[in-house]
């Protein structure tokens, strides 16, 4: 039955795994690499499609507020124009001089918080997971 086979001894230990080559490390090397660039793809596209819903409806209620924002000011600010010139006895040029360099000012400080408000960095767990990945290769790297 078993011509030209020795016999199984089923007692005996089980060969030695083989031994992986340089192809099979770089492949499996090269396929953790591309799962996690994978990974961090998915998180960042989790993270767009929050943001971007997010976003929209902040656009919508902004911009709407925005109009009847500008409409109320343009009413009001065209009122008091004419308030202060009957009052003070002032010409016209004289008070939307002055109320323009207000609005000047005011527009500045507007911008300077605007600014330190815009500083925060958006998808911060992505650049958090990239920033881990970072010291990971770089303290690799050191110790080899």
């Amino acid at each position: 039955m078993n011509a030209g086979r020795p016999p199984q001894n089923h007692t005996s230990t089980p060969p030695p795994p083989a031994r992986q080559g340089l192809g099979d490390l770089t492949a499996s090397t090269l396929a953790a690499f591309i799962d996690h660039i994978l990974a961090r793809l998915s998180l960042f596209q989790l993270e767009a499609k929050e943001v971007r819903g997010e976003l929209l409806f902040k656009l919508f209620v902004i911009l709407t507020a925005f109009l009847f924002f500008a409409l109320a000011y343009l009413t009001l600010l065209t009122g008091a124009i004419g308030m202060l010139t009957i009052h003070f006895d002032w010409s016209w040029p004289k008070v939307v001089l002055i109320t323009g360099g207000i609005h000047l000012f005011v527009a500045f400080l507007l911008l300077i918080i605007a600014k330190k408000r815009l500083s925060q960095t958006a998808f911060r767990d992505s650049l958090k997971e990239i920033e881990k990945d970072r010291q990971w290769l770089e303290d690799r790297q050191r110790r080899h």
